[in-house]
């Protein structure tokens, strides 16, 4: 998913004294990225290096300090980034941003909408609210039972057969 956002060095809080670009959420990185085009127009120098396990290499980084603010108003204080390659005008969010929120990706109506809250305000699980409405899916019946479709033949003996 893909979404505005505005971003600021740590030390400036006033989001309108910011960079608008492309935050892309990314569920299978690690960390939050941002590209040295981007670092350099927030004026922004290194706090650090890192070692980054790219694909086929490990490479050492520059990592930086900077404020996320998200289109719900939401920031993001303090956020240590790696400097990456990516599309210009974009940074990733990585898991270290998106696990101190509620996350949630829906498609309804042919409509994907992302969103996210900070901080978490409850648990949001769709295979327990599944289950919760569909109890004969909470647990397998016994070997010895007779068949939930009501067949009248044992569990282990009608649909049970095909389970394990």
């Amino acid at each position: 998913m893909v979404n505005d956002v505005i971003i600021t060095p740590a030390d400036i809080k006033d989001k309108s004294k910011g960079i608008q670009c492309k935050g892309i959420w990314d569920t299978g990185a690690t960390g939050s990225v941002i590209t040295k085009e981007l670092a350099d127009q927030l004026g922004i120098k290194p706090v650090g290096i890192t070692l980054v396990q790219g694909v086929n290499s490990l490479t050492r980084e520059n990592e930086y300090l900077i404020n996320i603010f998200l289109p719900n108003n939401t920031g993001v204080t303090g956020v240590r980034v790696t400097e990456g390659k990516l599309v210009p005008g974009t940074i990733l969010i990585g898991m270290d941003v998106i696990t101190i929120g509620d996350f949630a990706v829906t498609h309804a109506n042919r409509q994907t909408v992302m969103s996210f809250r900070m901080p978490s305000m409850g648990k949001i699980d769709f295979v327990e609210e599944y289950n919760s409405k569909h109890p004969q899916f909470k647990k397998l019946p016994s070997a010895n039972s007779p068949c939930p479709c009501g067949s009248g033949k044992k569990y282990k003996r009608c649909h049970g057969k095909d389970a394990g």
